[in-house]
């Protein structure tokens, strides 16, 4: 069986044990750019490919198409599946897969220290520093706020777990909410954030259809004291933002994930 690897992650030292376990049991190529792939550098590699092990390519129904007969099945290095063409693939007959939680505690941690940052300004002070300045600033502490977290699964509960260890209040918001996990933890369940539920389902890539710019009126409200947003949904969320002109209402970071 041959298969293709298109993440470059897979190649760090981390991964040494599940890279040989795939060598152990198939031919294995890699992605020698360094970076995600597109249209013809995907197809190229796929000749003889029986399975494709994707990183964030873009997998378009036109790369559906034009990739060799001989793949069979696609799966995702991570959790989402946007930028796959999942119509195309079913077309074709091709599996789609994910791995969800692999990349769960990486994000997790990057989403926490985007909090930090923010409750202490740390990109505008080191901006200033470097220009040689030494402003006065009086941060926040993390301590006695409160974190709304928009999807408790493997990477909210994770944050919800660091954000305990802060002595910060949790709330959190899941359309499928593990009751169970949240009482024995503490967790709140959007209680005690004004349009903190609504926000929350407009939020979710399964139900953005519902209109951001009908609710920006809503995450105002969540926003209304100064809060902060952290965005870990991707890069297409940018846009959702920019829509809503939140950006410069707000003092606002977004990150996009691995």
């Amino acid at each position: 069986m041959k298969v293709f690897v298109s993440p470059t992650s897979f190649l760090k030292p981390q991964n040494a044990k599940a890279k040989a376990l795939l060598e152990r049991h198939a031919e294995a190529s890699y992605n020698e750019l360094g970076r995600p792939l597109a249209g013809e550098e995907i197809i190229s590699r796929l000749s003889g490919a029986d399975a494709y092990l994707a990183g964030l390519d873009y997998i378009t129904a036109d790369v559906v198409e034009r990739m060799p007969a001989s793949v069979k099945v696609i799966s995702r290095y991570g959790t989402g599946v946007d930028r796959v063409d999942i119509a195309a693939c079913k077309k074709r007959g091709v599996a789609v897969t994910n791995t969800p939680g692999a990349n769960a505690t990486a994000v997790c941690e990057l989403a926490f220290a985007l909090m930090l940052a923010a409750a202490r300004n740390v990109p505008g002070l080191h901006a200033s520093v470097s220009a040689g300045e030494w402003p006065r600033f009086e941060g926040t502490e993390l301590a006695g706020k409160t974190l709304g977290i928009l999807g408790l699964g493997a990477i909210g509960k994770r944050l919800a777990a660091r954000a305990k260890a802060f002595e910060m209040r949790v709330i959190a918001y899941d359309p499928y909410l593990d009751a169970a996990y949240a009482k024995a933890n503490g967790y709140a369940f959007y209680d005690g954030m004004p349009g903190f539920k609504t926000l929350a389902k407009v939020f979710p890539n399964a139900t953005r259809q519902l209109g951001w710019a009908h609710n920006h009126h809503y995450i105002r409200s969540v926003m209304r004291h100064g809060g902060k947003i952290i965005d870990i949904g991707g890069p297409k969320n940018g846009a959702y933002w920019q829509e809503l002109r939140l950006v410069k209402a707000y003092r606002f970071l977004y990150f996009a994930s691995p």
